[in-house]
């Protein structure tokens, strides 16, 4: 619940208070237990295989369409993202 509570949530008290008065727009998504383990055991597969520089097993955690934006460029699909 904590990282998609994070995510949802204002970033810092400055934001929430940057507009007095005016209703927060965040509400927290509850997760049910199942969806926390599934985040975590993605995180920790992401983080094993980026700290074994395994490039191969990173790219097989995104589907095959996934779309990297930065400011370098914009990347499409796991041979693309490789090349990021």
């Amino acid at each position: 619940m904590l990282v998609l509570n994070c995510l949802l949530s204002p970033l810092s008290a400055q934001e929430a208070s940057a507009t007095p008065g005016a209703p927060n727009p965040f509400h927290p998504i509850l997760a049910n237990p199942f969806l926390v383990q599934q985040v975590k055991a993605q995180s920790a597969s992401f983080d094993d295989a980026f700290n074994k520089h395994d490039i191969d097993a990173v790219l097989a955690l995104f589907t095959t369409n996934a779309t990297q934006v930065s400011p370098v460029g914009t990347f499409v699909g796991r041979e693309g993202l490789r090349k990021f």
